[in-house]
């Protein structure tokens, strides 16, 4: 018993002194993000401010108020949450960060997820170290090994501009581990616990929440599987030896099938609404759809380059490399391993990866491109981090192999020569890559320790002192690694962080906005930090029906992953029409789509009901298309007389005129400028107006035409605003301005309207004293599983403006609830609850046999 204890107390000690190892380098490299001044860059960099931050910012408040998010309502129009997913809403570490933050501040969800992303960043390492003892490496190649994924560039990089990156990416030595073990496992009850932990690890790193690099995982574990039995069968032409090693290899085949299938029957609750959020989404359902994608330089001396410093991202400016010129020099001499079929597995393993990583022309990755119907593949060069696993393990093998000086002679010269010409190589590249100027050439450490390195091994191929060896070169390799990073970290991250964050509205409020009004931000996703509302947004995935209807002309087919504020509202009347409410009252109906973008409607009494046939019967009135009115308001309206307009007031500001036009009270009410003009000049307006609280609104860019002595009029749609200050913005003096007035539409009900509550997934809106039926229209994404009820009873949604939602009313006042609940979800989540109490049930019932059979 006491030598139980003590063996316990020994292995306790042990983890803690690797951790606290793997903890200070981390500190070292990261010290960045410790220093003062802690508020811009701790939101991180460009996707992690703009849409990964944001959406935990949600997460965080929904969670706070009872109710866990399924759909989002503050971007693009509504989009699903859940499924999103890079919300990593199904991650269960990601919920109790959620839980654990401690207040509805945005600061406070920042800091949240710097804190998660570092303990996975401690994990990876202890994954790598693990995996590396597996293959009876030594202590110092095992820490090495860790410290050349942990700080590899790639990881640098992505791990500080997307949180949920390392979720994905930190499981990947755990995947390997567990399933080498089973690999390994003599006895089946030990290949089923460690079928089942590699089952488990791979479920968690899917539902963090990044399917495309699952797809590289996934990869990763059936290579490895596969080139770690080819390479460690002991064949022998024989019938019998054939025969077994068939037999051996479709097991192992059947092995990762299974492993592949229970996968992803445990991450279903993520993988069935994705699925279907993804084909849904602006990436697949637009016709004749361009994805952007950025050309990789192929040619040799690049990639050579690019193996150097930063394998497989040819594109990016700053090319920082890998891990240093030490790691590369180790990983050369892995071969020398006594292990060599092992360094092989890994090197063929990373080939394969970086394969991936470079994208097409390449073999591999042009057959995953071209069956990529979900366009997953279209960032190639993420599958980077995962070449950089196999790449760390030859580096741990290396460091072993550096320290032992070959048996023969000639091979201690033939080593050492290699390791010359090699290592001059690199260390010229890294001379002439600083001449460039792109971080610091007065980085003098990036190449002083290499260069020890290079002698230590050169020293080592012929001492006979293995231990001593081997811990020298780890040290100095390491020492580059994490010198390196902790250099280069600050610098990339600081030229992409921006100082200039407007937090106003942070933390004054605590729920969704109950304000009818949207807004285009030109910031995405900026809104979901003070709950609000807006058109305009970031990410890969939203709806592709609501993209086609808000974006602005001529980019119905192109796919980005934002929408920018003059989508919605400069280039775009619709944007100006309906967009900017959350609530219509509609007097009339029209079958079919919308008008095109530049055309203008009477929202304030049109739906155009898009499913719905003619001659339907509704109690609401039909109007034929030829006989709407091509007005942006009705019949009914407000007068407001602005004056003639003095010209001579125009101030230029740059190359364009301003003048400023008299405040007037709009009341909130949907209104139109109307700007008179006469001229044979042509103009472009560029109109903004600012309302009662100080902000600026973009409007609709229109165009003069030649007049011929007549004067016509330039039709403005405005926000809505209590009250309104425009500022008229052309180009062209000879145009002449006459008049200005705005007409506000009397038959605009939106005083009918309130918001009682708006939480994520539900709505609850009272319309009062209709004095005839009305259709509610909810500018809200239309998707399935939305459900309806007036005054408790459900009622049918029927799809409106193109991408909406819209009930019948009938007359009076009545309470309206929307409420969105997912059967999709519901069903993934019962598959992937399943799998899980499965596994865990087969792991205890394992465990307790095992217990009473060694009993």
């Amino acid at each position: 018993m006491d030598s139980f204890l003590f063996h316990i107390i020994k292995k306790t000690l042990f983890f803690i002194a690797i951790f606290l190892c793997l903890l200070s380098a981390s500190v070292i490299v990261y010290y960045y993000f410790l220093a003062p001044p802690y508020w811009d860059k701790t939101f991180g960099e460009l996707d992690e401010r703009f849409y990964f931050a944001p959406q935990a910012f949600f997460l965080d408040v929904s969670l706070r108020n009872g109710e866990f998010p399924l759909w989002n309502p503050l971007s693009y129009c509504g989009m699903p949450f859940f499924a999103d997913p890079q919300a990593s809403v199904c991650y269960p570490p990601h919920l109790i960060r959620s839980f654990l933050t401690p207040a509805y501040d945005p600061f406070a969800t920042a800091v949240s997820i710097h804190v998660l992303r570092f303990l996975h960043l401690l994990w990876a390492g202890l994954g790598v170290f693990l995996l590396c003892r597996l293959y009876q490496l030594s202590i110092p190649a095992s820490l090495v090994g860790a410290f050349a994924f942990m700080f590899n560039a790639f990881n640098i990089i992505y791990f500080t501009e997307f949180y949920v990156y390392p979720l994905v990416i930190v499981w990947a030595p755990w995947v390997l581990w567990a399933a080498k073990r089973a690999f390994l496992s003599k006895k089946w009850e030990d290949v089923i616990v460690y079928g089942c932990c590699t089952v488990l690890f791979f479920a968690l790193s899917t539902l963090a929440g990044f399917p495309q690099l699952s797809l590289y995982l996934g990869l990763l574990l059936a290579f490895f599987g596969m080139l770690d039995i080819l390479f460690n069968l002991r064949f022998r032409m024989s019938l019998i030896s054939f025969r077994r090693a068939i037999r051996l290899i479709t097991g192992r085949a059947v092995f990762l099938l299974c492993i592949a299938v229970l996968t992803v029957l445990a991450a279903c609750v993520l993988l069935l609404p994705a699925f279907e959020l993804g084909s849904n989404s602006a990436r697949v359902v637009a016709s004749g759809i361009t994805v952007a994608t950025i050309k990789q330089n192929f040619n040799w001396l690049h990639l050579l380059k690019c193996l150097v410093f930063f394998p497989g991202n040819t594109w990016l400016p700053l090319g920082p490399r890998a891990v240093g010129i030490g790691s590369l020099l180790v990983s050369i001499i892995a071969f020398g391993h006594f292990r060599r079929r092992d360094v092989w597995v890994f090197f063929l393993l990373y080939l394969i990866i970086t394969d991936c990583t470079l994208g097409p022309p390449f073999p591999l990755a042009t057959f995953l491109h071209r069956f990529d119907f979900l366009n997953i593949t279209v960032s190639p060069w993420r599958a980077g981090s995962f070449a950089s696993l196999p790449f760390a393990m030859l580096t741990a093998f290396g460091i072993d192999a550096a320290g032992c000086a070959p048996i023969r002679y000639r091979w201690r010269a033939l080593r050492m020569m290699v390791l010359v010409l090699a290592g001059t190589a690199m260390l010229m590249m890294l001379h002439l890559w600083l001449q460039e100027d792109l971080l610091s050439s007065e980085w003098h450490y990036v190449w002083v320790l290499p260069l020890f390195s290079l002698i230590m091994m050169c020293c080592f191929s012929w001492l006979p002192w293995p231990h001593v060896g081997r811990w020298i070169i780890a040290i100095l390799v390491a020492a580059e690694i994490i010198t390196w990073s902790a250099q280069m970290l600050p610098v990339y991250v600081s030229k992409r962080v921006a100082n200039r964050m407007d937090t106003r509205g942070f933390c004054d409020h605590k729920n969704i906005s109950r304000d009818n009004r949207r807004y285009g931000d030109i910031r995405p996703n900026w809104n979901m930090f003070t709950l609000d509302f807006s058109m305009a947004g970031y990410n890969p995935l939203y709806i592709g029906d609501t993209r086609q209807t808000i974006c602005r002309k001529g980019y119905e087919n192109f796919y980005r992953g934002y929408l920018k504020s003059e989508d919605a509202l400069v280039e775009n009347h619709r944007g100006n029409l309906f967009l900017k409410r959350s609530f219509w009252l509609a007097r009339q109906w029209v079958s079919g789509k919308l008008p095109g973008k530049q055309d203008v409607f009477p929202v304030t009494t049109t739906a155009f009901l898009t499913e719905t046939p003619e001659g339907t019967g509704l109690p609401v009135q039909e109007i034929a298309r030829k006989d709407l009115p091509a007005k942006a308001v009705s019949e009914h309206v407000e007068h407001i007389n602005l004056g003639k307009l003095d010209v001579t007031k125009a101030v230029w500001r740059g190359k364009n005129l301003n003048l400023r036009l008299r405040k007037f009270d709009q009341g909130f009410e949907h209104s139109v400028l109307y700007i008179g003009y006469t001229g044979g000049n042509v103009a472009t307006f560029k109109p903004v107006c600012k309302d009662e609280k100080g902000r600026t609104h973009l409007l609709k860019r229109v165009s003069s035409f030649n007049t011929k002595g007549k004067e016509y009029f330039l039709e403005i749609p405005l926000p809505d605003c209590e009250s309104n200050t425009v500022t008229l913005v052309w180009n062209d003096r000879r145009v002449k301005l006459t008049r200005a007035y705005v007409l506000k539409d009397l038959d605009d009900e939106g005083d009918s309207i309130t918001i009682l509550d708006w939480k994520a997934n539900t709505v609850t809106v009272t319309v009062s004293n209709l004095s005839e039926p009305r259709l509610l229209v909810f500018v809200d994404s239309y998707y399935k599983e939305w459900l309806a009820w007036v005054d408790g009873k459900p009622i049918e949604i029927l799809k409106a403006n193109d991408a909406f939602k819209a009930i019948v009313l009938p007359a009076g006042t009545h309470e309206v609830v929307f409420s969105y609940w997912s059967e999709t979800t519901r069903i993934g989540m019962i598959i992937s609850l399943t799998t899980f109490l499965a596994l865990l049930s087969g792991l205890s019932g394992l465990f307790i046999w095992k217990w009473y059979t060694r009993e």
